[in-house]
């Protein structure tokens, strides 16, 4: 892993509590949050500022354990064998520190991109869609899930593989 460089005065993080960056050799710690960093409570980013060079800080460096901003606790598919023009219905539980944005799930067979691609919706605490097989040509795919938060974290993860078979 390479860290960033910088040859200028540059800033290298958004304001409070957008953050900074994810420093591999940071090692402060969190227990204080709020734009001055000076309110009980961890909020994510370290308590004092990675120091970059003389002239330049990253104010909220992001802490270790915090990469992992978005995860999935459960998912479906259903059903996992369909016909042509069937819709499978996807359901996911998540857990995410910040607000999610947008969740859409594409097919990929032999890892190329399918057409055609399906969003989710909150749906008590799961997130359910439909993704139709009509513009598949019969055969094996895998369903990836993206979804990003309101903070710009980003997850790209295979939720199960599925099989299209001719309509007869």
């Amino acid at each position: 892993m390479i860290q960033a460089e910088d040859r200028g005065e540059n800033s290298w993080n958004a304001s409070y509590p957008l953050g900074g960056n994810l420093w591999s050799d940071y090692h402060g710690s969190d227990d204080y949050q709020g734009p001055e960093q000076n309110v009980l409570g961890a909020d994510g980013f370290g308590d004092l500022p990675y120091e970059i060079d003389s002239s330049s800080l990253d104010r909220y460096p992001i802490m270790g354990d915090q990469v992992r901003q978005i995860s999935i606790i459960d998912k479906a598919l259903n059903p996992t064998q369909a016909r042509v023009g069937d819709d499978i219905k996807v359901t996911v539980r998540m857990e995410a520190l910040y607000d999610l944005n947008q969740l859409t799930v594409r097919a990929y067979q032999s890892g190329e991109e399918a057409k055609g691609y399906g969003r989710l919706v909150a749906s008590g605490d799961a997130y359910q869609g439909s993704f139709s097989t009509a513009l598949l040509d019969p055969g094996e795919y895998d369903l990836v899930l993206r979804v990003n938060d309101v903070r710009g974290f980003e997850l790209e993860e295979t939720l199960g593989s599925f099989s299209v078979t001719p309509r007869s």
